[in-house]
């Protein structure tokens, strides 16, 4: 029999679909606890139940990716954005190397070589309405994680800062720790006494302070704190609350 090789997050989906197959949760608690739609996790059943554990081993796995774009390809664009098409955007020139050059690709799979290339600049999205994000249905799957700085001992102590883990469905206060200040050994640390106390959450909803969030020159959001580099090797998600809310708060 071959081996099996599964990544860490398809690994922590095949206990929950166990779970599933089982009847011991629904497929909309399944589909929260896991961040995609019923329907996908609904297909992904079907898979499982026909080829077991290697059901939920992603399909491209081991054959070259569609995305993949030959060094040619690129060469031609690239002399193209260097001279006729000079300043045009990712959608138009996606568009035009299939239709003039039977280039096939994608307008993101562009975007991505014209920012490399210094081509593109991404600009401003503009602004959505936002909704009340609406609580997550089981305990632990998402913590509000926040740090409070203060005078808690009215002078008989140094100041100090009070981190908080808070359930997001339930408001209950899980975990509370005194650190010296919201750094990063003083947040690290009570993460890690707060995962050892109650276990892992799927995700922490934090603000954009720097020990969550690397702020400057970072429009993409692509470079990561080392609390975030940590928490994606333990496989939880840290998601940043908006730029708009954070601002209100301080």
């Amino acid at each position: 029999m071959g081996k099996l090789i599964m990544s860490k997050k398809e690994r922590d989906q095949l206990k929950i679909f166990e779970n599933l197959a089982n009847g011991e949760i629904k497929q909309s608690v399944a589909a929260q606890m896991l961040n995609i739609s019923v329907r996908w996790v609904r297909e992904k059943l079907k898979r499982y139940k026909k080829h077991g554990d290697s059901g939920l081993v992603h399909l491209s796995r081991g054959k070259p990716s569609l995305k993949k774009w030959c060094k040619e390809e690129q060469d031609i664009t690239t002399k193209l954005l260097e001279t006729e098409w000079k300043g045009f955007g990712p959608t138009f020139v996606a568009e035009k190397l299939n239709e003039l050059k039977g280039i096939k690709t994608n307008k993101e799979t562009v975007r991505q070589m014209m920012i490399a290339k210094s081509f593109w600049i991404s600009g401003k999205r503009k602004a959505k309405h936002r909704k009340m994000r609406e609580r997550k249905t089981m305990r632990g799957m998402l913590v509000q994680l926040d740090g409070s700085p203060h005078d808690w001992f009215e002078g008989r102590y140094s100041k100090c800062t009070l981190i908080v883990f808070i359930d997001d469905a339930t408001s209950e206060i899980l975990w509370l720790e005194f650190v010296n200040s919201e750094s990063f050994s003083g947040v690290a640390g009570a993460t890690k006494n707060y995962v050892e106390r109650c276990g892992r959450p799927i995700s922490f909803y934090v603000d954009y302070g720097s020990v969550f969030s690397v702020n400057l020159n970072n429009p993409e959001r692509c470079k990561k704190t080392q609390f975030e580099r940590i928490m994606k090797e333990m496989n939880i998600d840290v998601i940043a609350c908006s730029i708009s809310s954070s601002k209100r708060k301080s």
